[in-house]
């Protein structure tokens, strides 16, 4: 997910934006263990965002997360 060409902060407010459409009534008992907990770590990242700006360390967790889970629906398509 980062870097990103628009910026950092443009990367993140998208990622989770589109993160929040994705989840909106999404049903994760079909995830798997280490699934359910980086949608939740994206979950909770986005409160975050609410009260206050991602410290560097934050962004690293979100971008890693977006990426991990991005690679595990690939992988389960695969399954298909």
């Amino acid at each position: 997910m980062l870097p990103h060409s628009s910026g950092i902060e443009t990367a993140i407010t998208d990622a989770l934006d589109e993160c929040y459409y994705a989840f909106y009534r999404f049903d994760d008992t079909g995830l798997d263990d280490n699934a359910r907990r980086l949608v939740a770590k994206i979950k909770t990242l986005r409160e975050t965002v609410k009260t206050r700006t991602l410290t560097i360390d934050e962004q690293r967790e979100l971008s890693d997360a977006v990426d991990e889970l991005a690679y595990w629906f690939e992988s389960y398509d695969r399954k298909d």
